[in-house]
C-alpha cells in the first residue's frame, strides 16, 4: 500500500534498541505473541468480532498438541498482558484490534476482511519472497531457500541480503497482473 517497509530491524535488533514498540505485532503492555496472533487472526477474519471469537477459541482451549490452539506459555502471556493493561477480558480483544487498526492505519482497509483476503495477502507475500530468492541466486551465485517469509543463505551473506532485501525491486510482471490485492479492500 505504501510502496515501503513497514519494518527493516528484527524484533530483537528493535528491542535491544530499545524500540520494541515499533515492532508491528507490539503495542504498550502487550506481549508481542498476542499481538501477532491477533493481527494474524484480524488477516483472516471477517470483521471485529469474528476476529474476537476465534482469538477467545484459540487462548481458552487446551492445546493437546494435536491443534493451533494457545500454548500453556501463551495463556500465562495472555494472563500477564490483561494485568499489564489493566482491562477486563470482555473488553481486551476489542481494544486489542482497535489498537492494531490504530498502528496500522495505511493498511486497514486490508484488515477483518476474511479468509480470501489472507489468503490473496498470503499469495503475494509468497511471490515476493520467492521473486527476491530468484534475484539473489541470480544476481549473487549462490543458493538462496525459504521458509515462509525467511531467507535461507550462508551465514557470511546473511548482511548482504537483508540490507538488499530492503532496497531491491520487489516488481514482478506477472505477479502483478494476476494480483488480487486490488481487490480486497471491496471484500
Amino acid at each position: 500500500e505504501t510502496n515501503n517497509w513497514y519494518q527493516t530491524e528484527t524484533h530483537k535488533e528493535l528491542k535491544s534498541e530499545g524500540r520494541e514498540l515499533e515492532d508491528a505485532y507490539c503495542v504498550p503492555d502487550v506481549d508481542r505473541a498476542i499481538g501477532k496472533k491477533m493481527v494474524t487472526l484480524m488477516l483472516n477474519c471477517k470483521g471485529k468480532s469474528a476476529a474476537s471469537r476465534v482469538f477467545n477459541e484459540w487462548i481458552n482451549q487446551k492445546n493437546d498438541g494435536k491443534n493451533d490452539n494457545a500454548s500453556d506459555e501463551e495463556v500465562v502471556l495472555y494472563e500477564e498482558t490483561l494485568k499489564a493493561t489493566g482491562i477486563k477480558q470482555d473488553k481486551f480483544n476489542l481494544w486489542l484490534i482497535n489498537s492494531m487498526l490504530d498502528k496500522h492505519h495505511r493498511i486497514k482497509d486490508y484488515l477483518l476482511k476474511g479468509k480470501l483476503a489472507g489468503q490473496i495477502i498470503q499469495w503475494a507475500e509468497a511471490n515476493l519472497i520467492h521473486h527476491l530468492a530468484v534475484y539473489f541466486q541470480d544476481c549473487c551465485g549462490f543458493p538462496v531457500l525459504t521458509v515462509y517469509d525467511e531467507f535461507i543463505v550462508p551465514e557470511e551473506e546473511q548482511p548482504m541480503i537483508k540490507e538488499f532485501m530492503f532496497t531491491t525491486s520487489t516488481e514482478c510482471e506477472i505477479c502483478d497482473y494476476y494480483s488480487l490485492m486490488g481487490q480486497i479492500k471491496s471484500l
